[in-house]
């Protein structure tokens, strides 16, 4: 029987008087509940929100592969966790994913430099390219460098290997959401129903006005 691998995603929120960002967080629960449901025998997955709660988790256990949701308010909250992990747990493979990213060549390259312990960025959507990348990890025996030295290109992922990003192709968008399985369904989000954040739905995909 083989042992299922263990992958956290967390949506960090500075917390204090308030938690700053107070919502479910709704894009690691596609993410997750995408890869539960494509790879159910072979992954169990857990969602974080508040900074406290992964603390605690991380203490008990480093997982060998964990997310975090990039955003302008926690991109430096979720790094100091990184710089913490890869200490501890340097094979330990850091993801990261969300719109908090270059969109020119300088922009990715300036990320990359600032942000070395990132092993792999997914680009755009996220659901379909964490089930693709979990694969081709679980198929080098989660050997980050032995992925990395063969260049291998992954759809809608980024990563450096020596002075070289790596990119693969991009995706096509999600059109029907009812393709997705539901994060509240699965039962992931239970945990966020705390009276303090704010549930959140998604009907479509792409913000109209293209500001970004």
């Amino acid at each position: 029987m083989s042992t299922r691998e263990n992958i956290v995603f967390a949506d960090l929120s500075h917390t204090g008087t308030i938690v700053s960002a107070n919502f479910f967080p709704l894009a690691i629960g596609y993410v997750a509940a995408n890869l539960l449901d494509k790879c159910s025998e072979q992954v169990d997955v857990e969602l974080f929100k508040y900074p406290d709660d992964l603390s605690a988790a991380l203490s008990k256990r480093i997982p060998r592969i964990i997310g975090f949701s990039n955003y302008s308010w926690n991109l430096n909250l979720s790094y100091e966790y990184i710089k913490r992990i890869k200490l501890k747990s340097p094979k330990s493979i850091v993801v990261m994913g969300g719109p908090n990213y270059g969109l020119t060549e300088g922009e990715v390259s300036e990320f990359w430099s600032r942000y070395s312990l990132i092993d792999f960025y997914i680009v755009f959507e996220g659901e379909v390219a964490m089930v693709e990348l979990f694969k081709a990890l679980k198929s080098v025996d989660y050997d980050v460098n032995t992925l990395k030295t063969n260049k291998i290109k992954l759809h809608n992922c980024h990563y450096q290997s020596g002075n070289v990003i790596v990119k693969g192709e991009h995706l096509p968008r999600i059109a029907d959401l009812t393709e997705l399985p539901s994060p509240y369904l699965t039962g992931l989000m239970d945990k966020f129903f705390d009276g303090i954040l704010i549930p959140m739905t998604s009907t479509t995909r792409g913000c109209p006005f293209k500001c970004t």
